[in-house]
């Protein structure tokens, strides 16, 4: 069973790219979706705008992020996971 916890940050998809680069496996635009490669897991980020909006991937703007981990994941990682995502600026959205 997948859990979610919610980011978002002012700045672009290529930006994220590149912040998440030691991590990043792949980026599929059509639903702006990173699959992310973290400590051995797999985790997913979804950006989105707050009114739906497409996204152009150089466009700087206020990003949401959904992140989706399989809950077998250890809470030792999804710690290490989520300083690490705050110490690059996002912030944690509690919803």
């Amino acid at each position: 069973m997948a859990k979610e916890v919610f980011f978002s940050i002012e700045t672009s998809l290529n930006v994220l790219k590149e912040l998440f680069k030691e991590e990043l496996i792949s980026f599929d635009k059509q639903y702006d979706e990173f699959t992310l490669k973290f400590k051995g897991f797999c985790l997913w980020i979804y950006a989105y705008k707050e009114d739906g909006g497409d996204i152009s991937e150089n466009e700087i703007t206020k990003l949401n992020l959904n992140v989706k981990y399989e809950s077998q994941i250890p809470s030792q990682v999804r710690t290490n996971f989520k300083e690490r995502v705050l110490a690059l600026g996002l912030k944690e959205r509690f919803l």
